[in-house]
Order: structure tokens, then C-alpha cells, then sequence
């Protein structure tokens, strides 16, 4: 906000919405909807949709999402699925060969920010479930990864 002062009313506002959808006509018909209802219900301010990023949405392999929710489970933790709009390498490569992510979780759920913070023991956890996936599918038969 412009100026951030208490008891002002500000000259400008600027504010951020991250959408995430499995379906990407889901996710394209909610952007174009919320840049109708800020036209809509904007006056008699201006306002200015910007999109900053266009990350569809991509379906990571699987066989891997199903290995890591098992080897997971297979060492006392919990699993879930998850959306992730990062751009990790794995949603690159994930267009060219079998990919996926284990992810951890971070004090108060903050990732990718600088005060992320995630304790050893699930950083180790993390780790783990990697190497057994890994020794999976390097002694699997007839399984080229």
C-alpha cells in the first residue's frame, strides 16, 4: 500500500493471488473470472490485472508419485498428494521422462521464502524416502527410468 501509514487511505494497492488446479481449464476459467469481478467492482477506483506467471498445471508420473507415497509409508510417515507451481527441474523434465518431488514439510508451511525453515529430522525423512525409491527402481526388472 501507498503510503503504508495507519489511518491513511492509501493511493494504490497492490496484492497477489497464487492459483493452483490439477485442471487447466479450471485453473484458466478462475483467472479470467477473477480479472472480471476486479473490472466488475473496481469503481470508482482503476485496477490493473497482471498476470506474473503462467504455470499450468502438469501431472507428474504416477508409478513414481505412488513409490514415494509408499516408501513414505513404509517409514512411519504421512503422505499426501500435493499441487506445486514450482519450477523445480522435475516440472520440466516431467515433459521428457518420468518425474516427481518429495517434499517436507516447513515450519508454518513457508516455502521458497527466506525465513523457510525445516527441522533435520524431516530434511533426513525426506532423504530416506529418496534412497528407497531410488534402490527401488535401480533393481527393478525391466524398468527403464
Amino acid at each position: 500500500m501507498v503510503p503504508n501509514a495507519p489511518s491513511v487511505v492509501p493511493s494504490r494497492v497492490s496484492f497477489s493471488i497464487d492459483l493452483r488446479h490439477p485442471d487447466n481449464a479450471v485453473l484458466d476459467a478462475a483467472g479470467a473470472r477473477i480479472a472480471a469481478l476486479c473490472q466488475q467492482n473496481a469503481a470508482p477506483c482503476a485496477v490493473t490485472v497482471t498476470p506474473l506467471v503462467d504455470a499450468p498445471s502438469n501431472a507428474f508420473d504416477p508409478r513414481l508419485r505412488a513409490s514415494i507415497a509408499e516408501a513414505a509409508r513404509a517409514q512411519g510417515h504421512s503422505a499426501m498428494e500435493i499441487l506445486s507451481a514450482a519450477g523445480h527441474d522435475a516440472r520440466h523434465l516431467a515433459k521428457i521422462c518420468p518425474a516427481a518431488m518429495i517434499f517436507i514439510p516447513c515450519r508454518d508451511g513457508a516455502s521458497h521464502v527466506e525465513h523457510e525453515w525445516a527441522e533435520p529430522d524431516h530434511v533426513a525423512a525426506g532423504a530416506s524416502v529418496l534412497a528407497q525409491v531410488l534402490r527401488e527402481l535401480a533393481f527393478a526388472p525391466g524398468i527403464a527410468v
